[in-house]
């Protein structure tokens, strides 16, 4: 995982249209396009809309479709014949939460048309909730289905701090913050926001996640690896050496190979190297 120079990467990753693709989500698809990501791009002052665009190659990336205005941090699984997508959602801005939706087809999120939908209240921040990865999924429709999410809340409106929930059957949920989780990074050095993480599995279950050394301080974001409870931190080596490394994602390829991304602030990293980083690994 850190050896990212090594590993053909891509910085500052854009579609083909020229817009960045933030906080990138791949998934194995194998339809028209091998590859499908989620992204997010900001369109406006504190304005974000959510995109879907597809590969064959993990280079060049098309835009196929907007699924979401004032939506951003997506993730996305492929699950039966469908495709699960969870979003961080502002419809009022400064007020957000999380959204999973569920489109039964690919042609149906060609044109952004979910067959279920769940806006979730949230449940223990008055004003935001968000950065929502999909941990697991059971069930064989929505209907019949406990999805296992985890999310950021922003504790006292100071900082962001680790839950997670469960929705059951697409309509029922409820949410637990992750005290281990939160002790353990602070443990470790950390007093700024923890926030977005991706689970994957290969040889076990294991989490992603950004935390940030001193809150405000966007060159402290470091990248953590453990099991959703413990952690250590990685040291990614890049080509020019940068620092500052946020909203992990990784996502399967098959055969041992996963996807990897991060978005990288331009505070703490070297010239050139900013935006979204992409790269590959072999276990």
């Amino acid at each position: 995982l850190t050896q990212v120079k090594d590993n053909d990467p891509s910085f500052g990753t854009k579609d083909d249209t020229g817009r960045g693709m933030d906080v990138l989500r791949v998934v194995k698809a194998d339809e028209r396009y091998t590859y499908l990501g989620v992204y997010h791009s900001m369109v406006g002052p504190d304005h974000f809309k959510l995109y879907l665009a597809g590969s064959n190659d993990l280079k060049k990336w098309t835009q196929l479709a907007e699924l979401g205005d004032r939506a951003h941090q997506g993730d996305i699984k492929k699950w039966g014949q469908g495709y699960l997508v969870a979003n961080e959602q502002d419809t009022v801005l400064g007020s957000n939460n999380v959204q999973v939706r569920y489109f039964a087809s690919y042609a149906d999120l060609l044109i952004n048309k979910p067959s279920n939908k769940k806006s979730i209240v949230r449940s223990f921040a008055p004003t935001a909730e968000g950065t929502p990865d999909i941990r697991v999924v059971e069930g064989d429709r929505p209907e019949n289905s406990t999805i296992t999410i985890g999310f950021h809340y922003y504790e006292n409106r100071i900082h962001d701090r680790q839950a997670f929930g469960i929705l059951h059957n697409f309509k029922d949920w409820r949410a637990w913050i992750d005290p281990v989780s939160n002790f353990t990074i602070a443990e470790l050095g950390f007093t700024g926001n923890f926030g977005a993480r991706n689970a994957f599995s290969h040889l076990g279950n294991f989490v992603l996640q950004e935390a940030q050394i001193t809150f405000g301080d966007w060159s402290s974001w470091r990248i953590l690896f453990g099991n959703g409870a413990f952690y250590c931190i990685l040291r990614p080596e890049t080509p020019a050496g940068s620092l500052s490394f946020a909203n992990p994602g990784i996502g399967s390829l098959g055969n041992g190979k996963f996807a990897v991304t991060s978005f990288m602030p331009s505070e703490g990293n070297s010239k050139g190297e900013p935006g979204e980083l992409f790269y590959t690994v072999q276990f």
